[in-house]
């Protein structure tokens, strides 16, 4: 029996993530020494929440999934099992953060710093530590820092920044 891993590409956006877990504003789940994200789901046996012990196992049809230390089944499943045990350990949001800035360029208009600002804000769910915006006959540029949890986070902000109509480029500093 092998265990097959699915590592978070650069190229998936870490929306994924926040879509399929539930948890996300109380923190994900790491695996492994290399503490890895991975796809998993709640066991049903034991009602975990963010901060508590817990462990990854690899089930046969159903993927990886989440047992609190002191599930009725975990001495079973570690004795029995105990190849299909992943280390798993949650981490807060807040222990992502990663202050970095970037640069935008494009065409003026009336509403797009409100635009940005709203899409970094509330749609992605990024903190903006501080913004700059200045305009010139018609065009703009600017440079906001924002609270990142990794460069995949990163790299769908600039992805949803490139599709903003009138923005011509995004690039990180």
């Amino acid at each position: 029996f092998s265990i097959i891993k699915k590592k978070i590409s650069r190229k998936e956006n870490f929306q994924n993530i926040e879509e399929k877990s539930p948890i996300y504003d109380k923190g994900i789940i790491l695996f492994g020494h290399e503490k890895q994200i991975l796809d998993y789901n709640f066991s049903k046996c034991c009602s975990c929440i963010a901060g508590d012990e817990i462990f990854g196992f690899t089930t046969i049809s159903q993927g990886i999934k989440i047992h609190n230390s002191n599930c009725p089944n975990a001495i079973q499943l570690r004795s029995r099992y105990s190849y299909r045990i992943l280390q798993a350990i949650w981490k807060t949001k807040d222990e992502f953060n990663f202050t970095t800035t970037i640069k935008i360029n494009g065409i003026d208009q009336m509403g797009l710093i409100n635009k940005v600002t709203r899409l970094i804000s509330d749609l992605l769910n990024v903190n903006i530590e501080s913004i700059n915006f200045s305009s010139n006959a018609g065009t703009f540029q600017g440079e906001i820092s924002v609270n990142v949890l990794n460069i995949s986070h990163l790299e769908n902000l600039i992805k949803k920044l490139e599709n903003v109509e009138g923005i011509e480029t995004v690039e990180r500093l």
